[in-house]
């Protein structure tokens, strides 16, 4: 019996010690989310659980459900400056998607979706980003990268505004690798280094990637790389404008090589206008050092004040198997701007570029560069291709034939009705007409409209079709003479027209001494007639109020008479005004910047009323003064709702006055908040009938740092994984004390 009641008890506590040890060690092989940590990675289903990623900055993730992250209007990146270390595990996008990401910070480094990654990998994720505003290093994915690679990632509708180190995926980088992934971002940067895909760096590596948008900087631009040192470029190209001040290319805005190796772009293209002041390039602006451009090519029209070249600006490496196409002026050269290096094997169609230099790459015919004998000892079978009545084009995924810009269709315009017995020279017909091109885009074309071949006849009632022929720029053709067409009405009675309203001008500022005769005052104004219509007609103007002096500063207002009365009525005289300010200038006045205009809140499903935003703004100019000028604004990224609780910012054009200009492109700014919704129902409510937009106006932004708050009733992962560990090892504990007091029963039994 005592040994029976020690070996009970022996085996009553070894039993009891498993038990322990199973709840001491089970809580510590759940992972996040109730998951083990042996099982994979952590799955991320909503916009908290992104957040989360900065607590466990090495750790593996992968979505598992599309994210929107309008509900942190101001994104904390995740990694680098806001999290004191850098990211350094995976994550992988599953193809799911990433929507509502904006940052305005705008002193602060290192901003994206991740600020910096330390040899980590993202991959298979697009990212829908709206506005980002910030200083260097600025990535849509990633502001900072070293190391580490990314794959098939996306970035999409963007709008950047940066100092250095600006791209639409990443903004710096040393040594990373980019496969199989593209940007397509608007990039406005004030400083150097300003790339359509990456901003630049060192030891990196491109290959089958891209980006489609329009890129501006001041040194290395590039509508793929802003600049790239001791790297390789692969199988990708670039669509969008480009335009800055030094070393600006379509693709590469400088790339450089050193330490004895050759270093490679191969296989890539760019077909975006270039525009720049010195070492412009359709696809590179500078190349430097032990470095070759091999299969590659450019359709941009270029134009450089210094070293300008079809393909590329300034040549001090190597260029082989390339050719170029593209008006090149200002300083050109048809290939090449400045050439110290070598070019073989490569050429420039002298027609459409307009050069003929013939020492820096060969000046070929339109003819010849159809034709693929021209092309000596080029690869046909695995590297090019050619159609017949085509340039080359390579043999790349997604990449388009580099077919001219050529009119695909012309819109109709509206009838121009008017009354029996009206001269046809006393009819406006519209000066421009808006074409659409074959790449897709839209260009306001001047028209001639022809008046001689026609039937007209003032006293007959009917229709009368005009045709106007397309006064088209030398980078655009019209194969199918596509012709504009207008039809006039003559009517037995048609009311008079009136003018009811007439176009604002621009003021104009002119240097002391100008005369009156001098003064750029336009010689026609738009008016907006009864009928809708908008005509171009002459303007008469007076001597200025008070009269115009140009021996004395001051500001002087000129008002024209409109010269209509043979088409329209002017019942209430209206008048077209622009004021003059005559004033002592000895530098060319330059916008530097536009008043900061303060963040607009609405309420949760208010409607926008564009009479909230100003329709003039205040801006800066380089001689220390400001002015108010005009301002139109545009349709807001991302587009207007009033029921989703995010951050939209607008854009306005500045219209500014004669003898002011503004090579940086600043637009005016307004950024408008819809503040999340106050009750807590599911659906949203019905739109207000009575209710205005708040004139409430705060440059204080809903606080962004805050976790998401749950709209599910369910609690935070980190509470959630506290819960089931307590829970396990109370369940354990209960287990064996049950255990422990049957045995206990047993024993005395």
């Amino acid at each position: 019996m005592f040994k029976q009641l020690v070996w009970g008890k022996k085996k009553l506590l070894v039993t009891l010690v498993l038990l322990l040890l199973l709840g001491t060690i089970a809580p510590s092989i759940i992972g996040a989310g109730g998951q083990a940590q042996n099982s994979g990675p952590t799955v991320i289903m909503n916009a908290g659980d992104l957040y989360d990623v900065q607590y466990n900055l090495d750790g593996d993730y992968i979505l598992g459900a599309d994210i929107n992250l309008s509900v942190y209007p101001n994104w904390v990146p995740l990694g680098g400056d806001f999290n004191g270390s850098p990211f350094t595990g995976t994550f992988d996008g599953n193809g799911y998607k990433i929507t509502g990401l904006t940052i305005s910070r705008w002193n602060e480094n290192n901003l994206g979706l991740f600020g910096e990654v330390v040899h980590g990998e993202i991959k298979n994720v697009t990212v829908e980003a709206g506005l980002f505003r910030g200083n260097d290093n600025i990535g849509g994915l990633v502001g900072n990268m070293v190391g580490g690679v990314i794959e098939n990632s996306h970035v999409t509708n963007g709008y950047f505004v940066a100092e250095n180190y600006v791209g639409g995926l990443v903004g710096r980088y040393n040594g990373t690798t980019i496969v199989d992934s593209s940007a397509n971002v608007s990039i406005e940067g004030f400083g150097n280094y300003v790339g359509g895909l990456m901003g630049g760096g060192q030891f990196g590596t491109i290959d089958n990637s891209f980006a489609t948008g329009d890129v501006e900087g001041v040194s290395f631009v590039g509508g793929l790389l802003g600049g790239n040192a001791n790297g390789e470029v692969t199988n990708s190209y670039a669509t969008g404008d480009v335009l800055g001040d030094s070393s600006v290319g379509g693709l590469i805005g400088i790339f450089m090589g050193g330490g004895g190796s050759f270093y490679y772009v191969k296989q890539s293209y760019a077909s975006g206008n270039v525009e720049g002041d010195l070492n412009v390039g359709g696809l590179v602006g500078t190349v430097d050092g032990p470095t070759r451009l091999e299969n590659t090519y450019a359709i941009g029209d270029v134009h450089g004040n210094e070293r300008a070249g079809g393909l590329v600006g300034l040549n001090r490496g190597g260029i082989t198997h390339s050719f170029s196409v593209g008006r090149v002026s200002g300083d050109p050269g048809g290939l090449v701007g400045t050439n110290t290096g070598t070019v073989t094997a490569s050429y420039y169609d002298t027609e459409t570029s307009g050069q003929s230099d013939d020492d820096k790459g060969q000046p070929k015919t339109t003819a010849e560069m159809h034709d693929q004998n021209t092309f000596t000892d080029w690869d046909f079978t695995t590297i090019w291709d050619i159609n017949p009545g085509n340039y080359p084009h390579l043999r790349l995924s997604g990449e388009t034939e580099p077919v001219p810009l050529t009119v695909s269709a012309i819109p109709s315009l509206n009838n121009i009705n008017v009354a029996l017995g009206t001269e046809l020279d006393t009819i406006f017909f519209p000066q421009e007409v808006e074409v659409s091109l074959n790449d897709g885009s839209k260009k306001t074309i001047p028209v001639q409209w022809d008046k001689e071949n026609t039937s007209f006849d003032k006293n007959s009632p009917g229709e009368y079709v005009f045709n106007g022929e397309l006064d088209l720029p030398e980078n655009i053709s019209n194969p199918n003479n596509l012709m504009a067409s207008i039809t006039i009405v003559l009517e037995d009675e048609v009311s008079p027209l009136e003018v009811i309203q007439v176009s604002d001008l621009n003021d104009i500022v002119v240097d002391l001494g100008t005369s009156v005769g001098e003064l750029p005052l336009p010689s026609t104004v738009e008016v907006l007639l009864s009928d809708e219509s908008v005509n171009t007609v002459p303007v008469e103007w007076d001597n200025g109020t008070p009269s115009y002096d140009g021996e004395n500063e001051g500001e002087y207002i000129f008002t024209g008479e409109l010269l209509i009365s043979d088409v329209a009525l002017n019942p209430q005289n209206l008048a077209s005004r622009v004021k003059v300010t005559v004033m002592e200038t000895e530098q060319d006045l330059i916008v530097e910047s536009v008043e900061e205009i303060e963040t607009i809140v609405l309420k949760y499903g208010t409607e926008l009323a564009t009479h909230i935003f100003p329709s003039e703004v205040e801006v800066a100019l380089n001689n220390g003064m400001s002015r108010k000028v005009h301002v139109t604004w545009n349709e807001g990224s991302p587009v207007f709702d009033p029921y989703s609780s995010t951050e939209y910012t607008f854009l306005g054009e500045l219209h500014l006055t004669e003898g002011i200009t503004n090579p940086n492109q600043i637009m005016a700014m307004i950024t408008v908040v819809v503040l999340p919704e106050e009750h807590t129902e599911t659906e949203k409510p019905s739109k207000p009938v009575d209710e205005e937009p708040t004139n409430e106006n705060t440059v204080d932004v809903p606080p962004t740092e805050t976790k998401e708050e749950s709209t599910d009733g369910k609690l935070p992962s980190t509470a959630t994984t506290t819960y089931n560990i307590l829970l396990i090892g109370l369940i354990l504990l209960i287990i064996g004390g049950v255990f422990l007091k049957r045995r206990l029963l047993k024993v005395e039994d």
